[in-house]
């Protein structure tokens, strides 16, 4: 993104900064701090200050610094994650409640099956109260999915 220029002295630089148009800042290495051009606005300057161990001029169609990317790109995600992700809990939330959903209602017609065929005997009992137990779980589970994607749709 920006061109490296050959490095000139800094009483160069306020003559060239109309002697190239493809550079929008004139930057050199003097005394540990940036040389300001008369010409160039304050505020400009300010918005492209480049560490002190740069000694040539940038351009804006090369760029050699990574990180100048990485400011707008956390930025842009802290505004886009929190959009996103909730949205995503909230479907999350409702798909693993059906899932639990559908494992309940899988185990009551055996529910109801093991109650007809009670006689009274430990197997019986064994049969129907695990498949209760398994019901009421999935279901329990399920009711919590689906309070918590509620809860989180009406929330903020």
């Amino acid at each position: 993104m920006f061109r490296r220029l050959p490095p000139f002295p800094v009483s160069e630089a306020c003559e060239s900064i109309t002697s190239r148009p493809d550079c929008t800042a004139i930057w050199a290495r003097a005394t540990s701090k940036i040389e300001l051009c008369p010409r160039v606005p304050q505020s400009s300057v300010r918005k492209f200050q480049l560490s002190t161990s740069r000694s040539t001029p940038l351009c804006y169609d090369e760029s050699d610094d990574v990180a100048a990317m990485r400011v707008p790109i956390r930025q842009f995600l802290a505004h886009v994650l929190p959009a996103v992700a909730r949205p995503l809990r909230i479907l999350w939330n409702q798909v693993i409640g059906f899932l639990f959903l559908v494992l309940a209602l899988m185990a009551a017609p055996r529910l109801v099956r093991a109650l007809r065929e009670f006689d009274g005997d430990l197997r019986s009992v064994f049969e129907v109260l695990l498949t209760a137990i398994f019901l009421l779980v999935m279901g329990g589970f399920a009711a919590s999915s689906f309070w918590r994607a509620h809860k989180l749709s009406r929330s903020g």
